[in-house]
């Protein structure tokens, strides 16, 4: 029988493994982060409850790949820490969020 001390130690190195190697946001990264979901979630089946540390993380990463993809989609309301350096520091000095509101507006708004 497999012990709850175990799995963790499985689960550390999956997120070791997995870990984004740089601070760009892509694809494969979105990829990477639900795969770790998925076998996150094999070893919290195995730890038979669900409540436990590890599905608590599986659900984690869930979300964290969800919200990458919405970054990377760049849908409404979802944040953009990942956006070029250039684009923020603009966006700061207009005192807006890049890839926010404004264009949101811009969108909605009648034609001049």
């Amino acid at each position: 029988m497999i012990t709850d001390l175990e799995l963790e130690r499985v689960a550390a190195v999956i997120e070791r493994v997995l870990r984004r190697r740089d601070g760009t946001a892509t694809w494969e990264q979105v990829e990477r982060l639900r795969l770790q979901s998925d076998l996150l979630d094999r070893l919290a089946a195995a730890q038979r409850h669900w409540g436990g540390s590890i599905g608590g993380r599986a659900e984690m990463v869930r979300d964290a790949a969800e919200r990458l993809a919405d970054e990377l989609n760049r849908a409404p309301g979802a944040t953009t820490e990942h956006e070029c350096p250039c684009c923020a520091e603009r966006a700061a000095a207009a005192g807006r969020r890049p890839g926010g509101d404004d264009v949101r507006a811009a969108k909605t708004s009648p034609p001049a």
